[in-house]
């Protein structure tokens, strides 16, 4: 189900003007659906994966120096402000992985590897080797991990989005609680269990909904919990 509804996601993303990148180490995943398409990057290598990160980390600065350096002329030209519709600047980025605890160990795996070991392809990070241990390979939290934290900190400003599935909400999957907490959007499928209910809206009091296929609750932040009763809504469509 997970990919499935990413697919439909993704596919209402771009279909209204975002340009999609898709982090897929299953490799068949999304290749049906979005293989040749001008706006949709899959990316299925984990090289690759840690490479864009850090690009669409580092457009979203862009797009930040960008709007700070001609906000003010943009409204003193009588066009919109640039902070407050960053929709009529930027073309939407919407960057989803479909495994995210696949992604997660992989990346800490690749990080705790030796420094001479594999990171002669990405220059970049070497720019942190001065800091005192946090940013070197196998020290401190891997960086690749703290760039996407960043995207989904300061992310919808810039129009960027993230989209991302998970098997279980639990912290092997995501660098911190607050990395996990920062998604504004949830769905939460198959048995609510306490202990996912907990992870996924926490603080709300638990919803009862009954572990049927095709039956989940969605939020916005952590007080707003609805049954998406589809199945209902199916019924009386077709009559």
């Amino acid at each position: 189900h997970k990919t499935t509804s990413d697919n439909v996601i993704m596919a209402g993303l771009t279909y209204h003007g975002a340009f999609g990148v898709i982090l897929d180490p299953k490799l068949v995943g999304f290749v049906d659906a979005f293989e040749g398409l001008p706006n949709i990057k899959i990316v299925t290598t984990l090289e690759g994966q840690i490479r864009i990160i850090r690009q669409v980390r580092n457009e979203m600065n862009r797009r930040y120096e960008l709007i700070m350096q001609y906000n003010r002329t943009a409204v003193e030209m009588g066009l919109p402000s640039m902070k407050d519709h960053p929709d009529r600047y930027f073309t939407p980025i919407a960057m989803l992985d479909d495994e995210k605890g696949s992604l997660t160990q992989e990346i800490k795996h690749w990080w705790k590897r030796p420094a001479e070991y594999d990171w002669e392809w990405n220059e970049g990070y070497k720019e942190f080797d001065h800091d005192k241990g946090q940013g070197k390979p196998g020290r401190g939290d891997p960086l690749p991990l703290q760039e996407d934290q960043q995207i989904l900190w300061r992310g919808r400003a810039a129009e960027i989005r993230r989209i991302t599935s998970a098997q279980q909400p639990n912290l092997d999957v995501f660098l911190n609680s607050d990395m996990r907490e920062q998604y504004g959007f949830k769905v939460l499928s198959g048995p609510q269990s306490a202990s996912a209910w907990r992870m996924t809206f926490p603080g709300a009091k638990k919803v009862n909904v009954p572990a049927k296929k095709g039956r989940a609750v969605y939020g916005i932040g952590a007080e707003d919990q609805k049954d998406d009763r589809s199945e209902e809504r199916f019924s009386r469509n077709a009559e």
